[in-house]
């Protein structure tokens, strides 16, 4: 039988291998393939990974007292296991071609009723639904004229919470064109466009069709649009063409791919890409009857960066495409060519980010049709797809990062072939019209259908527990998969999964070693293999307590006279931890003289001497280190004393007292010499020892007395203290003014002379 694109008239009684699993039913299946059903046709258009690591599943179906076609929607939790099942619908035919979670944990629907309107035309019908499948509004959108059609491919909620819808709608004349509308958070209209090539708009009977299949809302707050037009001259086929919109759906760039070959069936995908592109699918229906899947990678600015053709010897459809995780691509879709016979498998290819064929596989019987209408990588790196099993029934598989299904009958490899294909796109003449699409309530009939669900293949791997423990408790940490200890300690983990366990260390221990399952393991790095139940103890100690570093000692003054005041500074720091006080020994006697908590003290040391002062830092464990020793060096006292030199030089003054008439007074003239061949510094005085005549007080010439010592004595400075009497050296005619008193003048002369001598030691 001839593989039809539509899916329509596809008869099906494919019947699977039904695996029984030796597990537990509470054991959880990796990767599997469930279908989903019931008396006819069911088929599943669209699949999405829900927050709770389920999965979301929409079609339509035939069963369970549909009336027509009424819209089915399943939830299943993350091993395929039905949790809840809607069936939404009227008296005619009711279609979901999209779902998608919502960020209150609802669902946004959109599809196509006929079952509420007044002729029975069909209309855009969008459910928003509760977590738990209830309706929370329903609205169908239609034209306010009779005879007019409309529908939705593609419902996307927004930034803002409200939703962007893509489609098409068409007038009585029978053409389409693009219907885009913003709605609210709930489903009222903000704005709608219809976009086509028409020059009139939607009611022109220029014979094009324009259609919208799936939209996106991109990281710049406008849209994108994947869409088909038909082309003048092309036999009237749609071709692929993708339309970029500002937030307000202005048009602001498009680009129409037309090729020698045609493209063929409703259903086609348009995603933004990490690098801010997009990429496209679609399917090439060429002039021998053959279909090749299409894919076209375009940048921001709706430049074609590569495109490439997926081609077998026969049929090969792509419906959905996603970008995975490595930044490449996987395909979902529909191909004979590998089979051998004429019935359509389940065809899945991954790509890479240029489009080269890393893998592919088919799933099917090669003697039913079976077709994958959706798909997305999950959360655990796995991939989900939804289709039409042959059974006619929803058909979901979680395959594994390969595309594999482990010890399961119904996959096996593929090998298209990719073709790079040259084409250039054109831009058309586009406008946006603001249209009139009127909202109305519809009243769905919901029931919860009886499916039947058939295991076809599950994958229960054997699983063991891994176990670490830190030891001590406070020792630190161990962290892998699933594992950050202490916390979380344990994990379940597939047999021959390699484990890599690192520990790390708290402040104050060390690594030490691993014990138990890990003790061969070198380092704080083990890498283990998942073979059996794993028991692994990273063992910490404690570090040794690192002594306090003297930084540096100083001490000022280190030299002086008794009292002497020194200051002591000591910088100290402790690799471990803290400083807690300072040890001084004042005199290096290995006692210490006194604690502080700074690092400054001051000492007088009041005898002479040298003393060999230390500083010891103590640290917050107790631990000690002293510093090397500061010598201090206190000297004693030195005073100056005047000492009588008279005995080592020569003195000769007049015999008898000079009467000076002018200036009414008496002198003597004293002549001082030194013999000796050494000289004398200075300062050296000359004292006039118990005169019986005063000095005169009021001097014209001759000597001035400098001073007066303690005994009262008159003295004079004859050599300064920056002076010297050399070696021979004499000083003459040094005159003395007594008054002028009939009396007889008697004096005597002393020579001294300025010297440092220790205290105490004054000659008599």
């Amino acid at each position: 039988m001839k593989f039809n694109s539509n899916y329509s008239t596809i008869v099906l009684a494919c019947v699977f291998l039904l695996i029984l699993s030796s597990f537990s039913h509470e054991a959880i299946a990796s990767e599997w393939a469930k279908t989903y059903g019931g008396s006819y046709e069911d088929q599943a258009r669209s699949i999405q990974q829900t927050t709770d690591g389920g999965y979301i599943v929409a079609g339509w179906t035939e069963s369970f007292g549909a009336v027509g076609r009424d819209i089915l929607i399943i939830k299943l939790d993350k091993d395929g296991t039905l949790q809840w099942q809607r069936r939404y619908g009227g008296s005619e035919q009711d279609r979901a071609y999209s779902i998608q979670q919502t960020n209150d944990g609802g669902y946004i629907v959109a599809g196509e009723s006929s079952s509420f309107s007044a002729d029975r035309t069909t209309e855009m019908w969008i459910l928003k639904l509760r977590p738990n499948g209830d309706i929370d509004w329903q609205k169908c959108y239609s034209q306010p004229i009779e005879f007019a059609h409309e529908g939705a491919y593609s419902a996307r909620q927004t930034s803002d919470g409200g939703y962007i819808i893509a489609g098409w709608a068409n007038s009585p004349g029978g053409y389409s064109d693009i219907l885009v509308m913003k709605l609210t958070s709930d489903g009222s209209i903000s704005w709608q466009k219809v976009i086509g090539k028409q020059p009139d708009g939607i009611y022109s009977h220029d014979p094009h069709d324009d259609v919208a299949y799936s939209i996106e809302q991109t990281s710049d707050g406008g849209y994108i649009v994947g869409a088909t037009t038909t082309v003048p001259g092309h036999t009237w086929y749609p071709v692929p063409w993708i339309i970029k919109l500002d937030p307000n759906g202005v048009v602001q760039w498009n680009e129409e791919f037309p090729f020698h070959s045609y493209t063929n069936y409703k259903k086609f995908a348009i995603r933004q890409t990490y690098d801010g592109g997009f990429i496209y699918v679609a399917t090439l229906y060429n002039s021998i009857a053959q279909e090749d899947a299409l894919v076209i990678k375009l940048n921001a600015e709706g430049g074609p960066e590569w495109i490439k053709k997926y081609t077998g010897n026969n049929i090969d459809i792509i419906n959905d495409i996603k970008q995975t995780n490595d930044g490449g691509y996987v395909l979902a879709g529909g191909s004979n060519s590998f089979s051998g016979t004429i019935a359509s498998e389940l065809w899945l290819l991954k790509i890479s980010s240029t489009g080269d064929i890393q893998w592919q596989k088919q799933y099917g019987d090669a003697h039913h049709n079976c077709v994958g209408l959706a798909v997305q990588q999950a959360s655990d790196g796995d991939y989900i797809v939804a289709g039409m099993s042959t059974s006619a029934d929803f058909w979901v598989l979680k395959l594994d990062s390969n595309g594999s299904i482990p010890d399961c009958p119904i996959g096996s490899s593929a090998n298209a072939e990719p073709q790079a294909m040259l084409a250039t796109g054109h831009s058309n003449s586009l406008r946006a019209w603001a249209h009139t699409v009127e909202p109305s309530d519809s009243s769905a009939t919901v029931a919860s259908p009886n499916i039947n669900l058939v295991e076809q293949c599950s994958y229960y791997p054997v699983n063991y527990g891994l176990t670490v423990t830190v030891n001590p408790a406070e020792g630190g940490t161990i962290t892998g998969t699933g594992i950050n200890c202490p916390g979380d300690c344990s994990e379940t983990l597939e047999e021959g999964t390699s484990v890599t366990l690192t520990a790390f260390p708290s402040d104050g221990y060390q690594f030490t070693g691993w014990n138990g399952d890990c003790e061969d393991c070198d380092g704080s790095t083990c890498i283990t293999t998942m073979d059996s139940d794993k028991n692994c103890t990273a063992l910490f100690e404690p570090l040794p307590n690192e002594p306090p570093v003297i930084d540096s000692f100083n001490a000022y003054p280190v030299s002086g006279e008794a009292p002497l005041a020194v200051t002591f500074t000591c910088e100290a720091t402790d690799p471990d931890g803290m400083i807690d006080a300072y040890g001084w020994d004042f005199d290096g006697d290995g006692i210490i003289d006194e604690t502080s908590d700074s690092g400054t003290v001051q000492q007088t040391y009041d005898e002479p001497g040298t003393y060999h002062s230390t500083c010891t830092a103590v640290d917050n464990d107790g631990a000690t280190t002293t510093s090397d020793a500061v010598a201090i060096t206190v000297q004693t006292t030195i005073q100056p004393v005047w000492q009588d030199v008279t005995g080592r030089l020569d003195v000769t003054h007049s015999t008898r007292p000079l009467f000076d008439r002018r200036h009414r007074c008496f002198f003597v003239q004293v002549t001082v010499q030194n013999p000796d061949e050494e000289s004398l510094s200075g300062p050296i005085r000359m004292v006039i020892t118990q005169p019986s005549i005063p000095l005169k007080k009021e001097v014209g010439v001759g000597l001035e007395p400098d001073g007066y010592t303690k005994d009262g004595d008159p003295y004079f400075v004859i050599v300064p203290e920056d002076g010297s009497l050399d070696a021979g050296q004499e000083l003459r005619n040094l005159r003395v003014n007594f008054q002028l008193q009939r009396k007889r003048l008697t004096y005597g002369i002393r020579i001294e002379q300025l010297q440092e001598q220790p205290s105490g030691e004054m000659p008599e």
